[in-house]
């Protein structure tokens, strides 16, 4: 069972279960130890905008929410989602040259396909130890 969970969208918050959920419009500080974060392919950046929909960032999406809701309940997580568009400097740091991009404590854990849960809970069970 989820215990609480914020998800921030176009300056609305919604508190539903054990996971912070934050847009790249606006972010709000919390106490967890791990965070992630999902760069999906959207956004804009100057006179380009993305307008083709990623099924892969949507089903990426979907299988943290299911992985940190079932496997990884008990472990206090940050979950940020944002257009790769708009800070596509930001993964690019990182080594990520393709979305969907996942990072887990600004390493990247998986890129350019749907995350592997596995992988994911791996990941965070690790940082959420230290």
């Amino acid at each position: 069972m989820l215990t609480w969970m914020t998800v921030t969208n176009h300056r609305k918050k919604y508190q539903i279960g054990n996971v912070h959920i934050l847009n790249a419009i606006r972010e709000t500080p919390t106490t967890s130890n791990v965070s992630t974060t999902v760069y999906k392919w959207a956004g804009t950046r100057g006179p380009f905008k993305i307008r083709i929909p990623c099924g892969e960032c949507t089903l990426t999406r979907d299988v943290i929410l299911d992985t940190l809701e079932t496997e990884l309940a008990g472990v206090k997580t940050t979950l940020k989602t944002r257009d790769w568009l708009s800070t596509w400097w930001k993964p690019l740091l990182k080594g990520a040259w393709h979305t969907p991009t996942v990072m887990v404590n600004g390493k990247v854990v998986s890129q350019g396909e749907a995350v592997n849960h596995g992988l994911l809970s791996r990941h965070q069970l690790s940082l959420s130890d230290s």
